[in-house]
């Protein structure tokens, strides 16, 4: 051992040692010596490739600390500036020919994809285009709560109100940035439901977050209930405060289903990017403890009804229609939302609103 390591060991020494070597040896951090020292050079790479591993996670790390900061920060501050703002609508007044019917509607106004421009042979759409639609819209809810004597509407925020930026092809079809998405969307909103306020004795507003709205590209990366769809209702507070029929629900006690009961039938709001429409019946009522007799989803951009367990599951189409993605899928079908009728027994009408 000492002409191999040039140092001078007495055997004590190396009997004193021996349980502490023998245990490196098992380990194998002490391998035979050589001439060229390659052995130990190898250990001294892995060591250093150990070290800038911990170095490459702690700077991610600290990396997505900042970006959750800097989300928050964002949030909090966009809400301060509505606050702080925003001028509310001004002009209310009480219905005076509320109805004595004995019926609600459920209007859902969901995937406006906000800031997206379509040009193909079957659909435009701008911010124009979906205004008019809107406004399309209020024609035939205005309709419909006439022919049933509604008494009140609960209206159903899906999600996807903007397009937003997740994927670079959202990007390139969209003229306007994200910010301005959500400014346009929650004003063209908000103008929709005071226009239903003169309709019903009272307009109730639930919503749902889309995964569209989410602050960053990467979903791994976005902390649960970061996004900028939620930021909708709070603005609608404060536009619509002088309002005192129009009441809005800004927190759900899971952010992804809104829960509100319409003539005493309990119905789930989801966006439906987390559901499927065979299971999400029987997953809400082992989640929430409680079997609904509605569930209404979006997402999937088409209009459609099915019967799960005597639970009625409604979905609705987008204000956008088909798009690019539609085009290269060779997926193609009119805009259109859901409008139901509900009394004390459930569902008495369904409307499959279809826009030009």
């Amino acid at each position: 051992m000492n002409e191999q390591t040039g140092e001078n060991y007495s055997r004590d020494f190396v009997r004193k040692s021996w349980p502490l070597l023998s245990m490196y040896i098992q380990e194998g951090w002490v391998g035979p010596p050589d001439d060229s020292g390659s052995y130990f050079e190898s250990k001294r790479l892995e060591a250093e490739k150990e070290r800038i591993r911990l170095r490459d996670e702690r700077n991610e790390l600290n990396r997505l600390k900042r970006d959750l900061a800097r989300a928050d920060t964002m949030m909090d501050l966009w809400k301060q500036i509505i606050s702080e703002s925003v001028e509310p609508f001004h002009g209310y007044q009480a219905n005076s020919v509320c109805s004595d019917g004995d019926c609600d509607l459920i209007v859902h106004l969901t995937d406006l994809h906000a800031g997206l421009v379509i040009d193909n042979f079957c659909n435009r759409y701008n911010e124009e285009i979906m205004i008019h639609r809107l406004q399309e819209y209020l024609g035939r809810i205005e309709e419909i709560a006439a022919r049933h004597r509604a008494n009140n509407c609960y209206v159903l925020l899906g999600g996807d109100l903007i397009s937003g930026a997740i994927h670079t092809p959202l990007r390139i079809e969209s003229n306007m940035n994200t910010l301005e998405q959500l400014k346009f969307v929650s004003i063209a909103v908000s103008e929709f439901v005071k226009e239903l306020s003169p309709m019903f004795a009272d307009v109730y507003v639930y919503s749902v977050a889309g995964n569209h709205s989410r602050l960053f590209q990467n979903k791994k990366e976005n902390a649960k209930g970061e996004n900028l769809d939620t930021l909708v209702p709070f603005y609608m507070q404060a536009k619509l405060s002088e309002y005192e029929n129009v009441h809005i629900y800004d927190h759900n006690d899971e952010e992804s289903v809104a829960r509100f009961s319409v003539r005493g039938n309990l119905v789930y709001g989801v966006h439906g990017d987390k559901d499927t429409m065979e299971s999400v019946v029987q997953k809400l009522t082992m989640f929430f403890g409680a079997k609904p007799d509605i569930v209404m989803a979006g997402h999937r951009h088409t209009n459609g009804f099915r019967t799960v367990y005597d639970s009625k599951v409604i979905e609705s189409g987008c204000l956008s229609g088909p798009d690019n993605f539609c085009m290269d899928h060779r997926l193609q079908n009119k805009p259109e939302q859901m409008v139901l009728v509900v009394n004390d027994t459930g569902i008495e009408c369904l409307y499959d609103i279809k826009f030009s």
